[in-house]
């Protein structure tokens, strides 16, 4: 039931880079669709920002994006935990490797941790349905959660793919 509106549109671009925000304009398609991609992401990131502000069921939000580049440490051998790549993406890092890349990761009224994907094309889901599998392995280990929630926003309709569909028969996402 979310609904894109001028105000989030403008706050998401606030997250691309100079360079990204360029790209949005250009004429090669692969370019200009990564463009895209980034600032869907920027946008679902920015609406759940504001529903998060009326919503009981979520507690907090980890900044991303433009709200997160400050925040950014240089990789280093024996980093463990959650970090910001220099484009303010939330990454978790073992021994200094990034292990996995979270687009939405948010705590719930229960202090449980849970995360989201967004996705903008019906191109490689089947490959989603393992990286859920192992994303939501590697929070559990972390936090202690023997479930974690996941969520799944798409710019295009993609419930009819079979891998989405046995992701949303789980009453966890």
């Amino acid at each position: 039931s979310l609904r894109p509106d001028r105000a989030a549109a403008l706050a998401a671009l606030g997250h691309l880079s100079k360079g990204q925000k360029k790209n949005l304009f250009s004429p090669d398609p692969g370019t200009m669709k990564t463009a895209e991609g980034r600032w869907y992401e920027a946008l679902i990131y920015e609406m759940v920002l504001r529903l998060a502000v009326s919503s009981d069921s979520i507690r907090h939000i980890v900044s991303k994006g433009a709200d997160a580049r400050i925040r950014r440490l240089k990789v280093q051998l024996g980093q463990n935990g959650l970090f910001y790549s220099q484009s303010g993406d939330i990454k978790v890092r073992g021994n200094g490797q990034d292990l996995a890349e979270f687009d939405l990761l948010l705590l719930g009224r229960d202090h449980e941790i849970a995360f989201g994907e967004i996705v903008t094309s019906s191109a490689n889901l089947n490959e989603l349905e393992e990286e859920i599998a192992y994303k939501k392995k590697l929070l559990g280990y972390l936090f202690g959660q023997e479930k974690v929630p996941f969520m799944l926003f798409s710019s295009v309709d993609i419930s009819r793919v079979s891998a989405v569909r046995r992701l949303m028969r789980d009453p966890v996402n």
